[in-house]
């Protein structure tokens, strides 16, 4: 098996603690769609499980990239 090691992830999501923080920029979507909101919530839950087994595994704290935003983890 290869082993690698993942220096940047780039994607749409983030965890918990990268911005944006509120809900505020779709709060207009979640008032048409009843399951936004907790369909966001799950989704950061799992974007945060993902970096925290990505550390415990030995890949170092990369940098996300979302839309205008960077966070360096």
């Amino acid at each position: 098996m290869t082993q690698f090691i993942l220096h940047y992830l780039i994607t749409h999501s983030a965890p918990y603690f990268c911005p944006p923080l509120t809900k505020v920029d779709v709060e207009h979507f979640c008032a048409n769609d009843n399951e936004l909101a907790s369909d966001l919530d799950k989704e950061r839950k799992d974007f945060s499980r993902l970096y925290e087994w990505l550390i415990e595994n030995g890949h170092p704290p990369f940098q996300l990239v979302l839309r205008s935003f960077s966070c360096f983890c």
